[in-house]
This record gives structure tokens, C-alpha cells and sequence, in this order.
């Protein structure tokens, strides 16, 4: 049944290119993994029509470990436009390929700007950690966890909120963790939010951590960051070209308990530092990750093909 939907994908493909005559087509190829391969189908469809292709990169993972692979890589990326997320991540998945007559260009991601004051701010004397997204290991989920036990024998005002949900397994090794060591009344894992009640979570959070394993450019610490949040993050991807380290947050190694535990408590003991590096994320945000900065870059990129 998939063959005949490629197939059929294919043919539609095809037959568009043939009517609209482009100069260029648009796709958001996969860079790796089993999507990459299937991908290459339709890649060498666009170039043997003749057209151009424009390639956004939403993923990262290109890796150089043979020369067949390579060989693939510069098949499929030469003669062709390369946006991708980051400068970072163009300069270390893509430029180490040498393609020949490609055009090469980085574009942030950016979300659309929401009226924070509309949502009530907290009143009581909590100080609360905000983890955002799916709750695979892969996030850090568990490392957050280890480190918020640790922070939790020191101070008695702390609270931690997990929005996010992944598999039924996954999610009640999380409930188990929580009742495990004690922490029902400190740590709460919410499974399913509703925009208004993901954006009241962020009102009242005073710092937001996502020690992220595997990721590219994750839009919640964009989110965040509007919400004038300092971040606590990973070195992971395009991360740090959001979050800039001991300025709009802090950025640790992936796995390190130990080291972020440290630097929520840095967080935790000074209030005028979360004030100061929140506020400095937010202008980071207003001034480089708006929906409307994302939409002027790209089409900065189209004029110039």
C-alpha cells in the first residue's frame, strides 16, 4: 500500500512540475535516518526534470562515514539551495561536503508574538521550573528529575511542572519517579495542556528547563523566552544560538546532574539574575525570533536566487 502512495506521490510530483514549469521547488527534505532515502526518490525526480531544488532543513543528522555516503549526500545536495536552521549547523553538517554550485544560507526559526501581560502572574512565594515538551528520555526528562530530587532536600520553596506527554510506559516511570522519592507535593506532570493553559504555565514560571539529548532548534525556548523566562538548556544543535550561556540563561552538557542541578540553584538563590537574564531573552526573542523576523530572512533568501 505504501509503494503505490510513493508511486502515486511521484506521479503527482511530476505532473505539477511539467504544468508550472518552476524554476525552483520547495522541500523540506529529511537530512537523515530511513526519510532521507525516501526522499532521494523524489530528489532525483525534481533534478531530472530540470528544476532546482530548495531545500529547508528542519532536522539535523548528516553525518560523512563513508565515501558511498558522501557520495550520496553530494548527489542529492549539489547544484541546489540549502536553508537550514542555524549558522552552527550549516557550517557542521553541510559545509564539510563541499558541494559543488550550491547556494548555502541559515534561516531562524521564529514563532508568533503572544500578549504575555493578558495572563495572570503568580501571587504566592514559590519558585517554579517549567519543563515543556515531549517526555521521552531523549528531552532529559529523567535528568531534570534527578536534579529537581536533589534540589528539593535543599530548599523547600521549589516546585517543578512537566507539560508534555510520550508513551503510557514512558509517562508512569515519571509518576513512579514522582511518588518514589517523595516529591508529590513538589512536582507535578501535567500529560495534556491546552494553548491557554501552556501559556498561563509560562506566566507564572520563574525559569524554564529543557536538558534536552537530541533536538535542532526547539521553538519552546522561544516560547519561553517571550514569556521572559531565563533558559536552562543543552549544548544540542542550533540551542546555542538561541540561548546565549550566562547571558539569556545557562547551557550544561548533556546528562549532567550534577551541573544542572548547580544551575537551577544559581537561578533559584537570585532573583535579579532571573529578572535580568530573563529580560535579556526576551529582547533576544523580540529582535531575532518573531514570526515576523522569520518571514522577512526567508524572503530575503528568495530575492537573492
Amino acid at each position: 500500500k505504501k509503494i503505490f502512495v510513493f508511486i502515486r506521490l511521484g506521479i503527482q510530483l511530476g505532473s505539477r512540475i511539467k504544468k508550472f514549469a518552476p524554476d525552483f521547488v520547495y522541500f523540506t527534505i529529511k537530512p537523515a535516518g530511513k526519510g532521507f532515502y525516501r526522499d532521494i526518490f523524489f530528489v532525483l525526480l525534481i533534478k531530472a526534470l530540470g528544476v532546482k531544488p530548495i531545500y529547508h532543513l528542519h532536522g539535523k543528522g548528516i553525518e560523512i562515514k563513508n565515501r558511498v555516503l558522501k557520495t550520496i549526500y553530494n548527489l542529492v545536495f549539489s547544484n541546489s539551495i540549502i536553508i537550514h536552521l542555524s549558522k552552527s549547523l550549516l557550517e557542521r553538517e553541510i559545509m564539510p561536503l563541499n558541494l559543488k554550485n550550491s547556494s548555502l544560507f541559515f534561516v531562524e526559526n521564529g514563532i508568533r508574538c503572544v500578549d504575555t501581560e493578558k495572563f495572570i502572574k503568580k501571587t504566592d512565594h514559590f519558585i517554579y521550573i517549567f519543563f515543556m515538551s515531549n517526555t521521552f528520555p531523549s528531552k532529559g526528562t529523567f535528568v531534570l528529575l534527578e536534579a529537581f530530587k536533589l534540589l528539593s532536600e535543599k530548599f523547600k520553596h521549589v516546585k517543578l511542572d512537566i507539560a508534555g506527554m510520550s508513551s503510557k510506559n514512558n509517562d508512569t516511570k515519571i509518576g513512579t519517579f514522582i511518588s518514589k522519592n517523595s516529591l508529590d507535593q513538589k512536582a507535578r506532570h501535567h500529560r495534556q495542556i491546552s494553548i491557554h493553559e501552556k501559556h498561563q504555565f509560562l506566566r507564572k514560571a520563574d525559569i524554564f528547563v529543557l536538558p534536552t539529548l537530541n533536538d535542532t532548534f526547539p521553538l519552546v525556548l522561544l516560547e519561553a523566552m517571550q514569556f521572559g523566562l531565563p533558559v536552562i538548556s543543552t549544548f544540542e544543535g542550533g540551542i546555542p544560538e538561541i540561548v546565549e550561556d550566562h547571558i539569556t540563561g545557562f547551557l550544561v552538557k548533556q546528562n549532567d546532574v550534577q551541573g544542572l542541578a548547580e544551575k537551577i540553584e544559581i537561578l533559584i538563590g537570585d532573583d535579579d539574575l532571573r529578572m535580568k537574564m530573563g529580560g535579556k531573552g526576551r529582547q533576544k526573542f523580540l529582535n531575532e525570533f518573531t514570526l515576523d523576523k522569520f518571514e522577512h530572512k526567508m524572503m530575503k533568501v528568495f530575492d537573492e536566487l
